[in-house]
C-alpha cells in the first residue's frame, strides 16, 4: 500500500478511537440526564408541576451537569465531523492513487 494512504489510515485508526471515547461520554450523560432531572424535580415537593420544573431546571446541579453534557455533546459531534472529513480525504487520496497507477505502468 501507497505510504501516503497508510499515513492516512493511521489518522484514520487515530480518530476513530478518540470518536469511540467521546461517543461513550456523550451517550452515557444523555442517558443519565432524565433521571438526573427526575431526581431534583421530585426532590420538590410543594408547588404546581411548572414550579418544581422551573426550580429543577435553575437547580446548581442541574445546570453544572448542563453544563458539562453540552460541552460533552460538542466534542462528540466535532469529532465526529473531523472523522467524516478524514475519511472524505482517504476517499480522494486511495482515488487518485488508482488514478494514478494505470499511467505508471504505462510510463515503465
Amino acid at each position: 500500500m501507497d505510504e501516503r494512504l497508510l499515513d492516512r489510515l493511521n489518522k484514520i485508526h487515530e480518530q476513530i478511537d478518540d470518536l469511540k471515547q467521546k461517543e461513550f461520554t456523550y451517550l452515557k450523560l444523555a442517558a443519565h440526564e432524565k433521571i438526573l432531572f427526575a431526581k431534583i424535580y421530585l426532590s420538590f415537593e410543594n408547588g404546581s408541576v411548572e414550579d418544581r420544573k422551573q426550580k429543577a431546571y435553575m437547580h446548581p446541579d442541574w445546570e453544572s451537569f448542563i453544563e458539562g453534557f453540552v460541552h460533552a455533546e460538542t466534542d462528540y459531534l466535532e469529532a465526529k465531523r473531523l472523522f467524516e472529513l478524514k475519511m472524505k480525504a482517504y476517499d480522494a487520496e486511495h482515488l487518485t492513487l488508482k488514478s494514478e497507477i494505470p499511467t505508471i505502468k504505462r510510463q515503465l
